[in-house]
């Protein structure tokens, strides 16, 4: 089994990467000095109406899933954003983040165990991460940040979870964005 590892994360049976990618591809999944790349979506990169695959343990299958569906069933906008950018939601331990590049959410155990309108909320953001990436615009800084949390508030909206829009503020007040994956705790 290969164990990728980006910052202090690490995907457990990361098997698609190890077949899909070169090793110099590999060292390099995140870098966010990178200049984006505007690129039509390849016949492969078209996602299905079926959402991201999930790789990880059984419970976080199951939360990610139910997240998922939440979205499918009651933020159709929303259910939009996530199957056109990501491919991929796979578990780490920690450390959370879009690998805009290869529409990958790492997403920690942690995280996802939370309550199902959040974890909805959060894939949400980090997939339109990706599509500003994709779309050749800033994909990190306070303002791409910014505009990712409006995005998430539209889906908390849509699932009738406004009890969550506070956390959004707070968040961006304490620009999580700068705190280095190897001491994110989410």
């Amino acid at each position: 089994m290969l164990i990728l590892v980006v910052g202090n994360a690490s995907i457990a049976n990361a098997s698609w990467f190890s077949s899909n990618l070169t090793t110099r591809q590999t060292q390099t999944l995140y870098n966010p000095k990178e200049t984006p790349q505007t690129a039509a979506p390849s016949p492969q990169d078209v996602s299905s109406k079926s959402g991201p695959r999930v790789v990880g343990s059984s419970i976080f299958s199951r939360n990610v899933n139910k997240a998922l569906d939440l979205l499918q069933r009651k933020a159709p906008k929303s259910w939009g954003i996530v199957t056109a950018n990501l491919a991929t939601i796979s578990e780490v331990s920690s450390g959370s983040g879009a690998v805009v590049r290869f529409r990958t959410f790492l997403l920690s155990s942690t995280s996802a165990s939370g309550d199902s309108n959040w974890v909805a909320s959060i894939i949400v953001h980090d997939a339109f991460h990706v599509q500003q990436y994709r779309e050749g615009r800033a994909y990190t800084g306070a303002q791409a940040e910014a505009e990712a949390l409006a995005v998430q508030r539209e889906a908390l909206i849509a699932l009738r979870a406004t009890q969550w829009l506070s956390v959004l503020d707070q968040a961006y007040r304490s620009r999580y964005w700068e705190v280095p994956y190897s001491s994110r705790g989410w």
